[in-house]
């Protein structure tokens, strides 16, 4: 994954309170700051940035004595592109700095916008070419690029399916990212997977069957079975057989699980367990703990 940079001279030592009301954002936040922005001076160095809600990746905002750069991601979205703009205006030294673009572009503070969107807008149409053609060459291919809250996988499978029913598939890729960050604002519930001492390396989470919920890069989904003092640790793979129309992809390794009513939890217990067989002698690869 790359970026595209556009840097401005900028202010020296701007304090957060003029930056933060230039920049006139209530969801800007970083990463780098989960206990709320500093109050005092703006931070300097390399820092992420992000408007909650509504970014897909954020920016990457480096401030140093004189110099601002903003670094817009891979598959990055127009709220991102407008952030940067944002922050370059706050941290400008006067209103004449020039903005310079990673290609040559050149432009005034105050065509800035109008002046790289198109540039942007080809950059990323560029790099999302460049994704796919990787991804129709290798048939295993995983692209994984981190958001401002957790990290998106993609590949063959979920580009097929993001690419039914519509004709423009960059909008939909990036669209995801963005609804894959904040997915707990949808209702859904999003339990943490913990290492699965069974299966040294893998990851297992836990499964209500009474909430909606979403898996985040797990490989084995844990269903009690407290009849039987276990819980059964299912192989993703395995889940969609299970529970058909209930289950659904974000992307190529986290998915949603929608509750399971009552009526029908008796027999998925039955199908889970009877899928725990031996074969040739051994188990399958997936184990229990208790």
């Amino acid at each position: 994954m790359s970026y595209y940079w556009m840097s401005i001279r900028a202010k020296r030592s701007p304090t957060a309170a003029e930056v933060l009301e230039a920049v006139a954002t209530p969801e800007l936040r970083s990463g780098s700051f989960p206990d709320g922005l500093p109050s005092d001076f703006w931070p300097t160095g390399i820092v992420h940035y992000y408007r909650a809600g509504h970014s897909a990746r954020g920016v990457e905002l480096t401030l140093e004595p004189g110099l601002a750069r903003v670094q817009m991601l891979s598959l990055c979205n127009s709220e991102d592109w407008e952030l940067g703009f944002r922050l370059l205006r706050a941290l400008a030294a006067d209103p004449a700095a020039r903005v310079e673009g990673q290609d040559g572009t050149v432009s005034s503070l105050s065509d800035m916008r109008e002046r790289f969107l198109a540039v942007l807008q080809r950059w990323t149409a560029d790099e999302f070419q460049v994704f796919q053609k990787h991804v129709s060459e290798h048939a295993n291919a995983l692209l994984s690029m981190r958001g401002p809250i957790r990290e998106v996988f993609f590949g063959r499978r979920s580009f097929q399916e993001l690419s039914a029913g519509t004709t423009e598939l960059l909008p939909a890729v990036i669209e995801r990212i963005r609804r894959i960050q904040y997915i707990e604002h949808e209702g859904f519930d999003v339990p943490q997977p913990k290492e699965l001492p069974a299966v040294p390396g893998a990851m297992a989470t836990p499964w209500d069957m009474d909430k909606a919920q979403v898996f985040v890069a797990t490989d084995f989904v844990a269903l009690e079975q407290p009849w039987r003092r276990m819980t059964v640790c299912v192989p993703v793979p395995e889940i969609p057989s299970l529970v058909g129309s209930r289950f659904q992809w974000l992307d190529e390794r986290q998915f949603i699980l929608q509750p399971i009513p009552e009526s029908e939890r008796a027999a998925l217990h039955a199908q889970a367990a009877a899928k725990v067989v031996m074969r040739h002698g051994r188990k399958r690869w997936w184990q229990f703990w208790k």
